[in-house]
């Protein structure tokens, strides 16, 4: 009985001390800088909202929310893996507009792949959230970078100085 306790109370610690993102809920997303470095992101530890929409991913309960405002008339979204040596497949929805009822689902990659790249038509102003999906069996780690106009991995001198990935050293 005593060490059933302890394990309870184990748990109960562990999930006191994981701290919220402060971008898991969609009214508060990170937002992205157009051209800049890659941000470092994680899905560990953040929950769903009330009604959030999970499609494609019906297995996740993980989510946490990105936004990038477009400058021009195309934006490029690239969103891949962090761990090269465990990599732990997630799904990203991008959305035109707040995810309510009167956003726009643009696309969407399944958990399946560990490298997602968008490139997207758009007007200046168009703004865009970028939901990263993951199941707390595994979580998320990934780096995520939006860009003016649209560049492949190759050619966008921001995606191919990431460290430790192959398809950019």
């Amino acid at each position: 009985m005593k060490q059933k306790l302890f394990i309870l109370l184990g748990f109960f610690l562990y999930g006191i001390t994981q701290a919220q993102p402060t971008n898991d809920n969609f009214v508060s997303p990170y937002v992205l800088q157009l051209n800049a470095l890659p941000v470092l992101g994680s899905a560990d530890s953040s929950g769903l909202e009330p009604d959030e929409t999970t499609f494609p991913c019906m297995d996740c309960n993980q989510s946490v929310w990105h936004k990038v405002t477009a400058t021009g008339f195309a934006i490029g979204i690239t969103i891949v893996d962090a761990d090269t040596t465990n990599p732990r497949p997630f799904t990203t929805v991008i959305w035109k507009g707040p995810p309510t009822s009167m956003a726009t689902l643009v696309n969407a990659h399944s958990g399946e792949s560990t490298t997602h790249i968008y490139q997207i038509s758009c007007i200046p102003g168009n703004v865009f959230y970028i939901q990263v999906l993951a199941n707390s069996q595994q979580g998320a780690a990934f780096y995520i970078s939006a860009y003016n106009n649209v560049l492949t991995p190759s050619t966008n001198p921001f995606f191919i100085s990431w460290p430790g990935y192959s398809l950019m050293n």
